[in-house]
């Protein structure tokens, strides 16, 4: 729960002067309540994750600069839809 209210905080408070970083987020997140020991990652946690990524993407000029550190493949496959 404090990720997602850190990144909360990194969404509203960014200007195009911030510099975010972001690491590990979404990792850990458990899916319906039940947590998932096979996988390190849940569908829950990606779709933040890369949900986090496609907002900062959107603010075009406006958006801060933003380092996401995470071994995660889903988000490439989404980076291939976003016009950046």
């Amino acid at each position: 729960m404090i990720d997602v209210q850190q990144i909360a905080l990194a969404v509203r408070a960014c200007t195009r002067n911030s510099l975010v970083i972001i690491d590990e987020f979404g990792k850990g997140t458990e899916s319906n309540g039940i947590p998932n020991a096979r996988s390190w990652l849940t569908a829950d946690g990606a779709g933040l994750f890369c949900a986090v990524l496609e907002h900062f993407l959107s603010l075009g000029n406006e958006r801060p600069k933003v380092l996401m550190v995470l071994a995660l493949f889903r988000c490439l496959i989404l980076g291939n839809s976003l016009s950046w």
